[in-house]
């Protein structure tokens, strides 16, 4: 029995194939663009570089289009490392803090929990030697 999908991934790298098209190629060539237009953005913030509008003044610098194409650059990196190196399960903090138990004392005496604290139903006593 095939599985979902099975046959559309040979497809379409068949036909990624018959393009020429190279997906890792075409990853390394955008990033590279975009290394590039960050070098121009910082040498127009910089004041040693202008470009100009149709108009012919100059184009002011953007900080948030700088910005924008960094953390482009940043997530083009991190798709480039997954083509080298296997991806990485991140752990989860599988500690949960617990609510403390609250204990009230009533005036008539009696005493009444909220959040009891839950028994793991273990009673066995732990030792290193086991």
């Amino acid at each position: 029995m095939k599985g979902l999908g099975s046959g559309s991934l040979g497809s379409a790298v068949t036909k990624m194939q018959a393009m020429g098209f190279d997906p890792l190629e075409a990853i390394i060539t955008q990033y590279n663009n975009l290394c590039a237009e960050i070098k121009i953005q910082e040498r127009i913030r910089d004041g040693d570089f202008t470009r100009l509008r149709a108009d012919g003044k100059a184009r002011a610098y953007s900080p948030e289009f700088h910005t924008g194409l960094c953390e482009k650059a940043v997530i083009m990196a991190d798709r480039l490392m997954r083509y080298g190196y296997g991806r990485v399960l991140e752990e989860k903090d599988v500690y949960a803090p617990s609510v403390p138990s609250l204990n009230i004392n009533l005036s008539d005496g009696t005493t009444t929990i909220i959040n009891p604290e839950e028994d793991d139903g273990d009673d066995r006593p732990t030792s290193d030697t086991e």
